[in-house]
């Protein structure tokens, strides 16, 4: 097992770490796509029956058992603990799409026709495809929070890893694996367009949180002022990052201390539910944010 095996293994483990530390803090899986989720337990399930009858080492083993449990636990949480913020509307991916040609491939092109090696081979096929429902639904809704880039940044580099492993592999050991290479180059061609993607949507993300007034010489106010003024701007963007993750709680902005502005009233953050008057919001709040820094040169 070389260098590049475990940098894949730990790139994959720490994209599902992301994202149930995201759901779990936040409380909230809007923007996750629930299918997803369903076909990478089912993956993963089909993929490590051989728990129960073959032992390759701890690690292997210790790895394969926290995959399922972090699979099954993230589907919990969207289907079970947080459905209520679960985005069903735009998760509407038609799963027999891929599950009916994948079950297809898997019995035509495999290794041995016994139970296990079909199983292994659906497997392969569909984790190619199972991110498909989480990039429809971004590309759906236009919208994409970071810690989800971050997630899918990751699994992509996953993939990327696994690839340098099979080519390591072959040079070492003449080792080839038609069926999980070629479904591998066909998974990381469709993390490729996301990498666009996930730098943009970061940077962006960037310049908004440092978004603050700039020169203490531009103002005519004392710093007292400045600093007081500065600490409820960084509040307001600290609103609109929670807000573009569709995940803000009233609880959340009086926790902030901002509600006393005329925008954060509790009768207009109810209309929240709807995205197209969540987006009308977000732009009140940049007023809001133009009109706090306007009073710096009063």
């Amino acid at each position: 097992m070389n260098v590049f095996r475990i940098l894949g293994d730990l790139s994959h483990l720490l994209a599902m770490i992301l994202l149930l530390g995201k759901i779990w803090r936040s409380k909230c899986c809007t923007g996750i796509s629930g299918k997803s989720q369903i076909l990478f337990a089912l993956v993963f399930t089909t993929r490590y029956l051989d728990l129960f009858t073959t032992f390759i080492s701890i690690y292997n083993t210790v790895m394969k058992v926290v995959f399922l449990l972090c699979a099954y636990v993230t589907v919990y949480m969207i289907y079970g603990k947080f459905r209520k913020t679960f985005d069903s509307e735009n998760d509407t991916f038609r799963l027999e799409f891929l599950l009916v040609p994948v079950i297809g491939l898997s019995f035509l092109e495999n290794y041995s026709f016994t139970p296990l090696e079909i199983l292994w081979t659906f497997s392969i096929y569909l984790e190619s495809v199972a991110i498909l429902p989480q990039l429809f639904m971004i590309s759906k809704t236009g919208e994409a929070e970071t810690i989800t880039t971050h997630y899918l940044f990751f699994l992509g580099l996953y993939r990327a890893l696994y690839l340098a492993n099979w080519i390591r592999r072959y040079q070492t050991e003449n080792f080839y694996d038609q069926i999980a290479v070629v479904s591998g180059v066909v998974q990381t061609i469709f993390y490729c367009d996301f990498f666009y993607l996930y730098v943009t949507k970061v940077k962006s993300q960037v310049c908004v949180l440092l978004m603050v007034p700039a020169s203490n010489m531009e103002y005519k106010c004392s710093q007292e002022t400045q600093s007081a003024v500065k600490k409820k701007t960084n509040r307001i963007l600290y609103v609109v990052h929670y807000l573009q993750g569709s995940c803000l709680t009233w609880d959340k902005i009086l926790g902030l201390g901002i509600e006393d502005t005329k925008i954060f009233q509790r009768e207009q953050f109810t209309s929240l539910q709807s995205r197209t008057k969540r987006q009308i919001w977000l732009k009140s709040i940049h007023l809001e944010i133009s009109r706090v820094q306007s009073r710096l040169i009063t």
